[in-house]
């Protein structure tokens, strides 16, 4: 690496809000910048942006507070899978289960840009509504965060405390509202991006010293679903060594071994990346095509408008806040 220099970015949002073409895009610029970057993909689930569970992050996700405050208590549980993540000196981590841990994680891991990326609850919805998964992982994980909110906000259970949580478009929207409003409302050095206006990450970008190649955010070449491929971020090497949990698979019982996996497994993530040499960027640029999925229409319902109108209240002082500073 280029002189030894740092650099590390943290990037949040709730899933469907475009942070996986904001990572890759990032990631493109560091590895141009610095010769390589170490790429956290969704750190509290998945070992590497090649996907494969990662057990340690798991771990800390269940132990942690979905809404968080940044105190020792919670910056003590993510400190040690927190310093895993920065083993790297340039790092471009992305967070879709950490919304509500924003101040927490930074505490712990110091980024030199920390980003948040707001997109619209309509759209948020239709984009989950195409899909089989949720924002959040599962009805535990949803029960939890739910009762969460009542205990620390009497007027979220009197407004939503009787949603059902078999209602995909309710929780679903509840997720988003209850991860972006406190987000927003605690906000510290971490730079708020209206999906809308995405391109205005381009400014932030070059004020932090990052030139951006000529490129856009917006460009067809960092679609999101391309931080899976090896297209334009190559991994040439992936984090940690799985050598222990080898030995466990070859000598007990696939069950015992997830087990012992999931319960003990320390494999830190990531993966460090450099730009595919051998990829051909102008197709890669042309290419528009999208995948054909089913048309999800999201109606008007006065719930989603009240979240809404709350969560814009807020963005809206914190980008005047922003601007301000």
């Amino acid at each position: 690496m280029r002189n030894q220099e740092t650099f590390r970015i943290n990037i949040f949002g709730v899933g469907r809000s475009g942070t996986k073409a904001v990572q890759l895009w990032l990631g493109y610029l560091m590895a141009k910048k610095y010769g390589e970057v170490w790429i956290n993909y969704e750190p509290l689930r998945y070992q590497s942006k090649s996907l494969g569970p990662n057990h340690w992050g798991w771990r800390v996700h269940r132990s942690m507070p979905l809404l968080a405050e940044d105190n020792e208590d919670n910056r003590s549980t993510f400190r040690s899978f927190g310093t895993a993540l920065n083993r790297h000196p340039v790092v471009v981590s992305k967070f879709i289960r950490a919304t509500g841990r924003i101040n927490v994680i930074n505490s712990v891991t110091k980024p030199d840009l920390s980003i948040l990326v707001v997109r619209d609850l309509y759209q948020v919805l239709q984009s989950v509504g195409r899909l089989t998964w949720n924002l959040f992982d599962n009805e535990k994980e949803w029960l939890r965060l739910h009762r969460q909110a009542i205990e620390d906000n009497p007027s979220y259970e009197k407004n939503y405390g009787k949603i059902s949580q078999y209602d995909k478009h309710l929780t679903n929207a509840t997720y988003w509202y209850l991860m972006n409003k406190h987000a927003l409302d605690h906000l510290e050095d971490t730079i708020v991006v209206d999906y809308a206006d995405l391109r205005t990450l381009e400014t932030h970008v070059k004020i932090a010293g990052i030139g951006t190649e000529g490129t856009s955010v917006r460009d067809a070449l960092f679609k999101g679903g391309r931080i899976h491929r090896q297209s334009p971020l190559e991994e040439v090497e992936k984090g940690g060594s799985p050598r222990l949990s080898r030995v466990f698979e070859a000598i007990l019982p696939d069950k015992v071994s997830s087990e012992i996996n999931a319960r003990f497994s320390k494999l830190p993530p990531g993966s460090l990346c450099k730009i595919n040499s051998s990829s051909d960027e102008v197709a890669l640029r042309q290419d528009r095509k999208k995948k054909v999925r089913p048309e999800i229409k999201v109606k008007a319902n006065p719930m989603f408008d009240d979240m809404v109108e709350q969560v814009q209240e807020s963005l809206s002082a914190a980008l005047a806040r922003q601007k301000a500073a």
